[in-house]
Order: structure tokens, then sequence, then C-alpha cells
């Protein structure tokens, strides 16, 4: 199945690795395999970051977090505690 396709999800050319971006997300990093000694064990490999995009707008956005067994959580709202001084 092509996800891409199914979810409607709009992608743009990495810069560096020749791998899509996804335009949505508030941020995208593209790597490289850094090191694969473990694959065949574990199935555990480090990628390094080659190149990191960062979107900068909005400032704080929302974002869901997977959790395990099903389970998600949602940001909340941001606020400042400013430091004693």
């Amino acid at each position: 199945m092509d996800k891409f396709e199914k979810f409607n999800l709009s992608t743009t050319d990495g810069n560096i690795v020749k791998a899509p971006l996804l335009l949505n997300c508030y941020a995208s990093f593209e790597c490289k395999i850094y090191d694969d000694k473990l694959i065949d064990n574990y199935n555990f490999f480090i990628f390094e970051i080659v190149k990191a995009h960062v979107a900068t707008f909005p400032k704080y956005p929302k974002t869901i977090h997977y959790r395990g067994n099903s389970h998600f959580v949602e940001s909340g709202r941001n606020f400042i505690i400013p430091s004693a001084k």
C-alpha cells in the first residue's frame, strides 16, 4: 500500500537524502545509516542526522505522540513560569 497516497500526505524531496519529507510536519530530519552492526540480531540501527528542517510557524504546534499499546497524548496549552531572581 502507498501510505502517502492512502492518507493524502504531501511531500517534497529532501536536500541530501533521496527520501520524501512530509510537508505538514513541524520538524523533519534527513538521516543516513551510521551504524548497522546490530540489525541482524536486534533489528537496531543508528542514524546520523545530516539535515534538519523545522517550521517557523506555528510557534507552539499541537502535537500527538504515540505512547504504545494504542495510547496517544496530545500536547496541551503552553505557559511560562518565570525563574526566581
